[in-house]
């Protein structure tokens, strides 16, 4: 067989390649079919179609490749745009109410129902509609506001003096929308549900109780005396019983003192029938614990406060005067001025649980001294 010089299949390498192509063209047995000599003039056009036709292929492949990388570029570069145009929209229908708070921590709240009347304050429930720069995360969510915005970082505050704070805010009234620091708003979620108006009271009345209760440190088996027909009287009542406590309470007839039976708490109307009351139980020598919910019967809170007894009342915005004779039967006095908005938690909690009775103790119409009013905004 004729082995050609230009055979690229058959062609051998090395120093064989030269030998047998040498002896190929001097015997003149080259083969037809192999064309003309590589690198011959002769053998140009043909060299220029293989490189014309194959790098042609590949740079198609290669350029289907860059525009579809260009594509997706470009489309995730647009994506990109649109998010932040949506995001510059969002600041800016939200800038003209930020502009309104008074801090990058208060929150704007549109009250949907508020406590009319409170002893210690203005408190109400609603909506989230306009946040600071530091308080985000409670937008559209539905808050407990309460009747104080104290400043937290003092001494007074660190204290536990959140009520008479130096830097205090105070709300004594609420209308359709109010600012509030975000620091102290109460959201209900995450099992704190409670039900529209009733839950206006929370934050206030409920709150109140709850902070008379755990100042004065009332243990299951102290010998404690309720004096006051409210609706914070109301609650107190209902969070001793919950947390073991057998109180007993002033009263002389009427609802309050039924409401008060039906209760199974003892009712007596002075100090000789009280000390009968806690003879029975086992509780007549030790010292009392006078919880005193209404301001204006602090009088007859005092006089019940016998030696080395304790005195806890609820001052409000005029706090009553203590008569000095209770100095010197060593009797602890313990003033509140309002609830502390950190146990409103604790209160709501303690409403969901039934352990309160919020809808009982709500009403919305006036003039039921033993039910805290609320009112519904529309």
């Amino acid at each position: 067989m004729v082995t050609s010089g230009h055979d690229r299949v058959r062609r051998p390498r090395g120093g064989s390649h030269g030998m047998a192509r040498s002896a190929g063209v001097a015997d003149r047995r080259v083969c037809r079919a192999a064309g003309p000599r590589a690198g011959s003039a002769a053998s140009a056009p043909r060299a220029r179609r293989r490189r014309r036709c194959r790098p042609r292929r590949r740079r198609a492949d290669r350029g289907c490749e860059l525009r579809r990388l260009r594509r997706r570029l470009r489309d995730a570069a647009r994506e990109r745009a649109a998010r932040r145009t949506h995001r510059d929209r969002r600041r800016a229908r939200a800038a003209p109410a930020r502009q309104a708070l008074v801090s990058a921590d208060d929150v704007e709240v549109a009250l949907e129902a508020v406590q009319v009347g409170g002893v210690t304050g203005a408190a109400g429930v609603g909506r989230v509609v306009a946040d600071g720069e530091h308080a985000r995360g409670l937008m559209n969510r539905r808050v407990l506001i309460g009747p104080i915005d104290p400043c937290g970082e003092c001494d007074v505050c660190r204290h536990g003096g959140a009520a008479v704070c130096p830097h205090v805010r105070v709300r004594d009234a609420l209308g359709a929308r109010t600012t509030a620091a975000a620091r102290w708003l109460v959201p209900l979620s995450d099992g704190l549900d409670l039900a529209v108006p009733a839950a206006a009271a929370v934050a206030g009345d409920v709150t109140a109780a709850y902070t008379l209760y755990a100042r004065t440190g009332a243990a299951p088996r102290d010998p404690v005396v309720v004096v006051g027909a409210t609706p914070i009287s109301r609650f107190l009542i209902e969070i001793l019983l919950a947390k073991g406590i057998a109180p007993a309470a002033v009263g002389s007839g009427g609802a309050w003192a039924d409401w008060l039976r039906g209760k199974g708490v003892a009712v007596a109307g002075d100090r000789a029938a009280l000390a009968a009351a806690f003879a029975e139980r086992s509780l007549g020598t030790r010292p009392w614990r006078v919880i005193c919910a209404d301001p204006a019967t602090v009088a007859a809170a005092v006089e019940l406060a016998g030696p080395r007894a304790m005195l806890t009342v609820l001052a409000g915005r005029s706090p009553p005067p203590i008569a000095g004779d209770a100095l010197g039967r060593e009797v602890t006095v313990l003033g509140i001025a309002g609830p502390h908005p950190d146990l409103v938690v604790e209160a709501a909690a303690m409403c969901v649980k039934g352990e309160i009775d919020l809808a009982a103790g709500t009403t919305l119409a006036a003039g039921d001294p033993l039910r805290t009013r609320v009112c519904e905004i529309a």
